[in-house]
């Protein structure tokens, strides 16, 4: 299975609706994304990083975790 397929799968299965807007604040910056937004552009990553972002994701998840708050991350740190 390819890592955009699992992702969606994984997204679906915690119901996470990639149409949802996060708010998210960078130092003075306020911003309003669409989860989709980050969700493609993790797809565009080389295989790695991917394989890096998918093991945080499991990780997450077996800790009962809150996966919005690792796309927030993501998009701080990538600022897309």
């Amino acid at each position: 299975m390819t890592f955009a397929k699992w992702f969606d799968v994984f997204l679906e299965e915690k119901d996470i609706d990639q149409e949802e807007v996060l708010d998210i604040n960078v130092g003075n910056d306020f911003h309003i994304i669409p989860i989709k937004i980050i969700t493609d552009f993790i797809k565009t990553l080389d295989k790695e990083t991917q394989r890096t972002i998918k093991q945080t994701f499991v990780e997450i998840d077996f800790k009962n975790g809150n996966v919005k708050h690792f796309l927030k991350h993501i998009f701080r740190a990538t600022q897309l």
